[in-house]
Order: C-alpha cells, then sequence, then structure tokens
C-alpha cells in the first residue's frame, strides 16, 4: 500500500511480546493507525492476543503460531471496514543483532523483507 497513490498512514502505540523461558510467546497489540486515501481520513485500530512457540536454532529464530486471536478495522470516511491482522509470527527469521537490549532480525513477510526489533522491558 506504500505505493498507492493519495494514501498515507501514521501509527503510533506499540505492542507488546512476551518470551517465556518454556519456549512459548504471547503477544497483544496495543497501537492505531491514522491513515489518509485521496482526502478522506480514519483511524485502524487491533486488539486481542497472539501466541506461540519459539526457539534458536545457530543464528536463526524460528516462531511457531499456534493461536490467533487478533482482530482489527479501519474507519474511512465513516463506514467500519473489517481489516487484515497482519503480523503472524510464525516462521524462520535470520537474527541480524542480538544485544543485552534488544533483539532485530529479519523475515520474509507478503509485503518483502520485515527487519523487526525486539525491546526489552523490565
Amino acid at each position: 500500500m506504500a505505493n498507492l497513490p493519495g494514501f498515507t498512514a501514521t501509527a503510533s502505540g506499540s505492542g507488546f511480546v512476551e518470551f517465556k523461558a518454556d519456549g512459548t510467546y504471547h503477544y497483544t497489540p496495543d497501537y492505531s493507525i491514522e491513515i489518509s486515501l485521496n482526502g478522506l481520513t480514519g483511524t485502524g485500530q487491533w486488539s486481542g492476543t497472539l501466541d506461540g512457540t519459539w526457539s534458536l536454532a545457530d543464528t536463526n529464530f524460528v516462531m511457531g503460531q499456534t493461536s490467533n486471536n487478533l482482530t482489527g478495522s479501519v474507519s474511512l470516511g465513516g463506514s467500519e471496514l473489517p481489516m487484515p491482522t497482519n503480523r503472524t509470527f510464525s516462521g524462520t527469521a535470520a537474527i541480524v543483532s542480538c544485544q543485552p537490549e534488544t533483539l532485530t532480525y529479519e523475515m520474509n513477510s507478503p509485503l518483502g523483507l520485515l527487519r523487526t526489533t525486539l525491546l526489552r522491558v523490565s
């Protein structure tokens, strides 16, 4: 959608992923998106949870989604539209950087190569 003429989007907020020592993870989104399409404005909101398993294999970060209860919607020009939940935590990602406070990985997605940095929260 980045190449769609007249389309802009600005995201605010974050998503929280808890990676547990037992090899499972839990994701909760807490963000919204302000959009504009040829003069129409709207907002997008996501909620719910997503769970799965994780492991490390050499320099790869491997994730397997076990449940996806995410939902999303966008209000554009006064109309509510259901939105796909584009966060899929399944697959093998290449670890780019692993520091005490961050983990950065790259993973192929339907939209191309996706680089994600996870921040440690105490």
